[in-house]
C-alpha cells in the first residue's frame, strides 16, 4: 500500500542534470528546426506557396480546437461518471497497483475512482483515434486499388498503429500499469518503423520513372528485422526509459533526415516538379514543423516544471497547476497526434506522385489530407 501510494516517477523526479540536457537539446533542435523553416518560407517557397501554408497552418489550428473541445467534454463527463466523494485519495491509491516506470503530471485517481489520468485518458482517444479513422476514410482511390506491400498495407498499417497508439495510451493513463505502458509505447515503435520505411523507400524511389518502382524486398526484410529487434529490446528493458526514448530518437532522425532529403528532391520525372514542392510538399513540411515545435514545447515543459508547478506550487496555486493538472499533456497528444497524421499526409503525397496517381491537392476534412486530381492530357 505505501508503495502504491508514493508512485511518483518521471518527469516529476527528475534531477537537475537531466532537466539540464533536455533543456538545451530541445533548445538547439527546435530553435534549428524554427530557423530553417523561417528561411523555407521567406526565401524558398512561391507566394502561393505561402498561401497554402497558411491553409494548412488555419486547418490544424481548427483541428487542435476541435480535439483540445472533444477531450474537455469528454474528460469531463468521465470525471462525473467516476466520482466518489466519500473515497479518500489514499484509499484510491491503496485499491490500485501502479506499476509502470512512468508518470505524468495529473494528479492519479484525484477525479475518478476508476480511471487515474481522466484528462490524459480521454484526450488519447479523442485524438489519435479520430485522425486514424480519418486517415483511413480518405485514402486516394489509386491507394484502395493497389493489394501489395508497395502501396496499401504500408499506409494502412501507418493509419491502424496510429489507432493503436490512442487506444495504449488510454489504457496507460486510465490504469498507470507495466502492461498498459508496453500498450502505449510498443505502437509508437511500431508507428515510426513503419514511417520510417515508408521514407527510405520513397528516398529509393527517386531514381525510377512514375509507376516503375518496385519495393526492395531487401528494404521489407531489414525493416521487419529492426522492427522486431527493437519491439525485443523494449520488452526486456521496459522500465529503463532511456533505452526507449534512444529507439524514439534514432527512428525520429531518419524520419527528419528523409523528409528533409524528400523536400528538396526534384520529382520533374513523375511531373511538375516545382509545382509539387512550391504548393504542396514544403507547405506541408513547414506546417508540420510548427506543430512539432508546438509538441515539443509542450512535452519539454511538462518534463522540466512538472514538479515545480505541482508539488512546489512556484507559479501560484490555481491557473498554472490547473493547466499541469488537466491541459499539458492533453496538449502533447492533441499536437503529436496531429503530428503523426501529417507526416503520413506529407510521405503519401511523395509516394502517390511517384506512383502517377495524379496531382497532389490539399484539402480539410476534420485535419488538413492530401487527395490526388488525375491530369488532363491535351
Amino acid at each position: 500500500s505505501n508503495r502504491t501510494r508514493h508512485h511518483i516517477t518521471m518527469p516529476q523526479n527528475l534531477d537537475q542534470e537531466t532537466r539540464n540536457s533536455i533543456f538545451w537539446i530541445s533548445a538547439v533542435i527546435d530553435s534549428s528546426l524554427a530557423l530553417i523553416n523561417v528561411f523555407i518560407i521567406t526565401r524558398i517557397l512561391p507566394k502561393e506557396g505561402r498561401k497554402d501554408v497558411s491553409f494548412l497552418l488555419w486547418g490544424s489550428l481548427k483541428t487542435l480546437i476541435i480535439m483540445g473541445i472533444l477531450s474537455h467534454v469528454s474528460t469531463e463527463a468521465l470525471i462525473q461518471i467516476g466520482a466518489n466523494p466519500i473515497m479518500e485519495l489514499t484509499d484510491n491509491y491503496v485499491n490500485h497497483n501502479l506499476s509502470s516506470s512512468i508518470n505524468f503530471c495529473e494528479n492519479d485517481f484525484v477525479h475518478s475512482q476508476h480511471v487515474a489520468e481522466p484528462a490524459n485518458s480521454m484526450s488519447s482517444l479523442t485524438t489519435y483515434c479520430p485522425l486514424a479513422l480519418l486517415g483511413l476514410h480518405v485514402r486516394p482511390q489509386a491507394l484502395m486499388k493497389t493489394t501489395t506491400i508497395a502501396g496499401k498495407i504500408r499506409f494502412t498499417l501507418a493509419y491502424l498503429s496510429l489507432l493503436a497508439i490512442g487506444v495504449g495510451s488510454f489504457w496507460l493513463h486510465s490504469q498507470l500499469t507495466a502492461k498498459a505502458q508496453g500498450g502505449d509505447e510498443l505502437p509508437i515503435l511500431w508507428n515510426l518503423g513503419v514511417t520510417s520505411f515508408i521514407v527510405v523507400d520513397c528516398l529509393m524511389n527517386i531514381r525510377t520513372t512514375a509507376g516503375e518502382h518496385r519495393t526492395s524486398p531487401w528494404l521489407v526484410g531489414f525493416s521487419t528485422i529492426t522492427s522486431v529487434v527493437a519491439t525485443l529490446t523494449y520488452v526486456f528493458n521496459r522500465e529503463d526509459f532511456a533505452i526507449f526514448y534512444f529507439i524514439i530518437m534514432t527512428y525520429v532522425v531518419l524520419v527528419l533526415v528523409g523528409e528533409g532529403r524528400l523536400a528538396f528532391s526534384d520529382f520533374s520525372k513523375y511531373g511538375d516538379s516545382d509545382s509539387f514542392r512550391g504548393k504542396v510538399l514544403l507547405p506541408l513540411v513547414s506546417c508540420n514543423t510548427w506543430v512539432y515545435l508546438t509538441a515539443s514545447l509542450l512535452w519539454v515543459s511538462e518534463m522540466l516544471f512538472c514538479h515545480d508547478a505541482i508539488t512546489d506550487f512556484r507559479w501560484g496555486s490555481t491557473l498554472v497547476p490547473w493547466f499541469f493538472d488537466r491541459a499539458i499533456h492533453a496538449g502533447w497528444h492533441c499536437t503529436s497526434a496531429l503530428l503523426s497524421f501529417l507526416t503520413v499526409q506529407i510521405l503519401l503525397s511523395v509516394w502517390g506522385f511517384q506512383q502517377g496517381w495524379g496531382e497532389p491537392k490539399l484539402q480539410w476534412f476534420g485535419a488538413p489530407y492530401v487527395s490526388f486530381e488525375k491530369t488532363r492530357k491535351d
